[in-house]
């Protein structure tokens, strides 16, 4: 290897260039290919890249998962059938502010007017009548409801739909 002025510079043997953040790192820092080579990138490099690869695969398939789910609701045509996928919909998202937050991310970054947007809001609107009719055939009005009536009528109403 020779500089810019032409001499020869000296290399140490036990160091090489990191392919992704150009630091001189130790070659024990390097992963070991199963062919005998030494990987282009230091260890650091290369977990933090596999992080990120692995974050991206996580949010594409929790976006397909929810495009099935936001299906499901939209093809529902019992209330019993709109509660099961509105549950694993709650499932995959981690309960209802995972859903709710969820919900906006994935609306926000959809293009408006795309079929994702419209499936999404008739979910939702599905959703939302489906829990009103629940909530009108109930005897009481949920606002007159003491805290035991209501812890009552929500383990009625997880035991009706299967989720308990």
């Amino acid at each position: 290897m020779y500089g810019y002025d032409g001499h020869q510079l000296y290399m140490p043997q036990d160091v090489r260039i990191c392919r992704v953040c150009c630091n001189w790192v130790e070659l024990s820092e390097f992963r070991r290919r199963t062919g005998g080579g030494i990987a282009s990138e230091c260890r650091e490099c290369h977990n933090r890249e596999r992080a990120a690869q692995q974050r991206l695969k996580r949010q594409r398939e929790r976006k397909k998962d929810l495009q099935v789910a936001f299906a499901e609701i939209n093809a529902a045509s019992r209330p019993s059938d709109v509660h099961a996928a509105a549950n694993v919909l709650l499932g995959l998202s981690g309960g209802a502010s995972g859903f709710a937050k969820l919900f906006l991310q994935q609306f926000n970054a959809a293009p408006a007017g795309s079929q994702m947007r419209t499936s999404m809001l008739l979910a939702g609107m599905k959703l939302i009548i489906q829990q009103a009719k629940d909530l009108d055939a109930s005897e009481t009005p949920i606002e007159g409801m003491t805290d035991q009536e209501l812890d009552d009528y929500l383990q009625d109403f997880h035991g009706k739909n299967g989720t308990e």
